[in-house]
């Protein structure tokens, strides 16, 4: 497992070096970042059910349809925990995110992001799919091997639930770090 945990390390630092590390000439970006859900409240039926706090990994894959605009689909995963279940949340949809040029090798991507999510857990009440509306905030900075991307943003069910239950919840923030290619 250590060996394979390794290859996938150094072919994806070497792939850095495949990409343009140009902000203002990039035709697309592909990424990933881990980081921290916050804890909030979760409304089901009507009862405020504790979130803890727990880890976020997202993936994205953005298309520039003009050098200042892009449109793109993401997925999350994160293990959480609602009161005392554990849950498994999947998430996935369409993007658009403008970016803004600082300097060079800085760009900041604000992005609105709607999808489908999904949790399932032990009990069959915890399962859910719902209406995913988030909103993110990225930084890339380019460095002279790859670009890091630092993001902070909310994540949102305004609508979901399942046969027995409505499950939504306000915005709830989260904060990562990862690589874009």
């Amino acid at each position: 497992m250590k060996k394979q945990s390794m290859i996938i390390v150094i072919i994806l630092f070497m792939s850095t070096f495949l990409y343009s590390l140009d902000l203002k000439s990039k035709e697309y970006d592909l990424g990933f970042m881990v980081g921290l859900w916050m804890g909030g409240d979760v409304n089901i039926e009507g009862y405020s059910a504790d979130k803890d706090g727990c880890l976020l990994i997202r993936g994205f894959a953005d298309a520039y349809l003009i050098p200042k605009l892009a449109m793109g689909a993401y997925f999350n995963f994160s293990p959480a925990t609602i009161e005392t279940e554990d849950i498994t949340v999947f998430e996935f949809g369409g993007s658009i995110k403008p970016r803004f040029l600082i300097r060079e090798d800085l760009a900041i991507k604000p992005g609105l992001n709607i999808g489908y999510r999904t949790a399932s857990g032990d009990e069959p009440e915890i399962e859910m799919d719902g209406f995913a509306l988030n909103l993110s905030i990225e930084v890339q900075k380019a460095m002279e091997t790859m670009i890091l991307s630092f993001e902070g943003g909310f994540l949102s069910q305004p609508a979901g639930g399942n046969e027995w239950v409505e499950i939504s919840w306000a915005p709830i923030m989260y904060l990562g770090a990862g690589l874009t290619f």
